[in-house]
């Protein structure tokens, strides 16, 4: 009952920390019994092993590093088991994994006119592919929406026509002596 409050997403995400917890634990040769409810020295090691990843530069984030302890105290508290852990100890592993913590990335630049222009000058107007390419480039720039919007993660995956421009959804507006031949897409229902 306890877990029906989370979202499918938060499930998902201590169900993975908690699989990381357990493979730390078999590589480690962590004795069942020591496992839950779990040792402070266990989760203090493990912490500090998913703190320092990657050749002492932290792999997570502060906030998704919290989320391993969360996750831990979450699966004791719903089997009913007390996790007995330093909050001092907490502590200094939060500030060790803040000063190991991947640095954000940074902001990218702005796309402007100027990038459409080339992005116009390169392509093969006869190739459908580079002309569609070309025109999720300028609706996504016009619409200022993301990229995502506009196109599927992979030629595998559908487009969901409430959550991307769509061929399909498109109106032929034709010519008059006012306005050109043009077509018209509806944006994502977000925008």
């Amino acid at each position: 009952m306890v877990g029906a409050g989370r979202t499918a997403e938060s499930n998902e995400m201590y169900a993975m920390c908690i699989l990381r917890y357990l493979e730390y634990c078999d590589n480690e040769l962590v004795d069942r019994r020591d496992r839950f409810p779990a040792h402070p020295d266990i989760v203090r090691r493990f912490l500090t092993r998913i703190a320092l990843l990657g050749n002492g530069i932290g792999a997570y984030s502060v906030s998704h590093f919290r989320r391993f302890r969360t996750a831990l105290e979450f699966w004791h508290t719903t089997h009913g088991l007390r996790m007995n852990y330093d909050p001092k100890m907490w502590t200094m592993q939060l500030a060790a994994a803040a000063a190991t913590a991947p640095a954000p990335k940074p902001e990218r630049l702005a796309a402007t006119l100027d990038d459409l222009r080339c992005l116009a000058a390169g392509i093969d107007k006869c190739s459908s592919f580079d002309t569609a390419v070309f025109a999720a480039a300028c609706a996504a720039f016009f619409a200022m929406a993301r990229l995502g919007e506009f196109t599927a993660d992979s030629a595998d995956k559908e487009l969901i026509a409430e959550r991307h421009l769509a061929v399909a959804n498109a109106r032929r507006i034709d010519a008059t002596s006012k306005a050109p031949l043009r077509y018209e897409l509806d944006l994502p229902f977000d925008k």
